[in-house]
């Protein structure tokens, strides 16, 4: 094998693991990350910010309902809890990736409840 030819075997290999790299890119699922609620939230809230962060770019979407985010990928959105177990649902996608999805469980409690419950561990 001449020089020539070698030198051109490595230059495809390199465009065709860069290309590689790209389209691996393009098509894995954002970053999603929660910095609010906790996993498992026993609370007498009856309301909660759902807070985070994801890729720049990506679509977020909570409970079916679209959320604007800003130009670094952050978003907030406050969210009105019923009494009981509330399933929130949580997804990030970019345009040709799949989603990528977190839940949380937050349970409301009236306060005489949570305390006891408080009481009952301490």
């Amino acid at each position: 094998m001449t020089i020539s030819r070698l030198v051109g075997v490595i230059v495809i290999v390199v465009l065709l693991s860069y290309f590689g790299f790209q389209l691996h890119l393009l098509w894995s699922p954002p970053a999603l990350l929660l910095s609010s609620p906790p996993p498992d939230l026993i609370t007498s809230e009856r309301s909660i910010e759902i807070v985070g962060r994801t890729d720049p770019g990506a679509k977020v979407v909570i409970n079916n309902t679209p959320i604007p985010t800003g130009g670094d990928g952050t978003f907030s959105k406050l969210l009105v809890l019923n009494k009981g177990i509330n399933n929130i649902t949580i997804s990030a996608k970019k345009r040709y990736s799949r989603s990528r999805v977190v839940e949380r469980q937050i349970l409301i409690q009236d306060s005489e409840n949570l305390s006891r419950a408080n009481n009952s561990i301490n």
